[in-house]
C-alpha cells in the first residue's frame, strides 16, 4: 500500500469537515496557462442530494467507486423507497474496497474515499482508506501539504462556526501552502440551512464566490 500512499501525498488536496451547521468538501484545482483553462479532473461528486462521495488518488478507480455508488443508491431506493446513506452507505463501499484486498486476482483501490452523507437531520462524515479500513471524522485531509495545514483547519473547528465562515478562510490558507496562482479554483460543496443539498456545487472561483454569496453573510453577521 505504500505506492497508493505516496501517490496520495503528491497529489491536489481534498478537505472534508463537519460544521456547525452541515457538512463541507473543498478540492483544489490548478488552472493551465497554455490551456488558458482549469483542469476538469473532479474529485468531488455528487451521488444524490443528501451523499456526497469525495476522492483522491487513481482517476480510474475513482470512476468505478463513484459509478457503483449511484448505481447502488438507486437500487436500495427501488426496493426500500428511501436514499441510501449514513452508516449503511458507507457499509456498502467499505466492503466493496476491502474486497480487493484479500483476493489475489483483484488490485486493491489506489485512493482515498470521503462520504458526506445526512441521515434523518444528521450530519456524518466517513474517511475509507485503501486497505478497507473506514473511521467516522469530524475532519479529513489528504494531499499535498495536507499536514500543515491540518493544524490550521483543527483551530478553526475548536471555534466550531457555520460552513460559510470556513469556506473563504481555508482556500486562502490553501494558496499560501501550496502556492497557488490567482487563476487557480476549488470545488466546493456542502450541505447546511443554507444550501438543502449536494447536487450543486457553489462557484469554483474563490473571488466570485466571496462576492456572490459570503458579502450577504458578512452584512448580516459581522463578517469574518
Amino acid at each position: 500500500m505504500d505506492y497508493v500512499y505516496e501517490m496520495i501525498n503528491k497529489n491536489l488536496l481534498l478537505i472534508g469537515m463537519k460544521c456547525k451547521d452541515g457538512i463541507l468538501m473543498i478540492a483544489q484545482k490548478i488552472y493551465h496557462p497554455i490551456e488558458k483553462k482549469n483542469s476538469k479532473t473532479r474529485k468531488i461528486f455528487t451521488i444524490d442530494k443528501y451523499n456526497l462521495l469525495g476522492s483522491i488518488g487513481n482517476i480510474g478507480d475513482v470512476t468505478r467507486l463513484v459509478l457503483r455508488a449511484r448505481f447502488d443508491n438507486l437500487r436500495f431506493k427501488e426496493i426500500y423507497s428511501e436514499n441510501l446513506s449514513g452508516k449503511v452507505f458507507l457499509a456498502r463501499l467499505r466492503e466493496l474496497v476491502h474486497l480487493h484486498t484479500i483476493y489475489w486476482h483483484l488490485r486493491p483501490f489506489g485512493c482515498i474515499l470521503l462520504i458526506g452523507s445526512v441521515y434523518h437531520s444528521d450530519f456524518k462524515l466517513f474517511s475509507i482508506f485503501p486497505n478497507g479500513e473506514s473511521i467516522d471524522c469530524e475532519l479529513s485531509i489528504h494531499g499535498k501539504n495536507s499536514f500543515f495545514l491540518k493544524h490550521f483547519i483543527e483551530d478553526l473547528i475548536s471555534r466550531y462556526t457555520s460552513c460559510k465562515s470556513y469556506i473563504e478562510k481555508i482556500c486562502k490558507k490553501i494558496r499560501i501552502f501550496n502556492s497557488l496562482k490567482e487563476g487557480d479554483c476549488f470545488e466546493i460543496f456542502f450541505y447546511s440551512r443554507e444550501n438543502l443539498s449536494f447536487e450543486k456545487p457553489i462557484s469554483c472561483n474563490l473571488a466570485i464566490e466571496i462576492e456572490r454569496f459570503l458579502e450577504p453573510y458578512e452584512k448580516t453577521e459581522g463578517g469574518f
